[in-house]
């Protein structure tokens, strides 16, 4: 009689839906599109309730992390967000294929533990006004 083997070609190698998130309807934003957002949020929650916040206080929750390899440049993760997604710079492709190998990451995720605050700063070689981002737990 055979004996098999724990590891399991099928499990690692057919592709299963990770996220529990409907992206059917939904566009594409940029990091500025998502900066500028944080930054409506924060003046109208300064004016509600007083406090001094900023486009980098406002979380943004995570719903779902895709890797998109069919641009015309190098892969590049994609976060679904609760009705968008949202283009992250390729330099963060190594942190998220990390994630969506983690399964830990992908429950907290799923559970919707899991968001983004945007920051922008100033790319100092080309003059340019630049945006990323910081995980956040919530």
């Amino acid at each position: 009689m055979a004996t098999f083997k724990k590891f399991s070609v099928a499990k690692r190698y057919n592709r299963e839906k990770l996220f529990n998130i409907d992206t059917a309807d939904f566009e594409y934003y940029s990091l500025e599109d998502l900066y500028d957002m944080a930054t409506e949020a924060a003046d109208e929650a300064k004016a509600t309730t007083g406090k001094d916040l900023s486009a980098e206080d406002i979380p943004f929750t995570v719903y779902g992390i895709y890797i998109n390899t069919r641009g015309n440049f190098d892969p590049a993760p994609v976060l679904a967000l609760e009705d968008r997604y949202v283009n992250l710079p390729a330099h963060m492709t190594p942190v998220c294929e990390d994630m969506l190998r983690d399964a830990d990451a992908v429950k907290a995720i799923n559970e919707g533990h899991v968001a983004i605050t945007v920051y922008q700063y100033q790319q100092r070689r080309f003059n340019k006004t630049c945006y990323n981002v910081r995980w956040v737990d919530i």
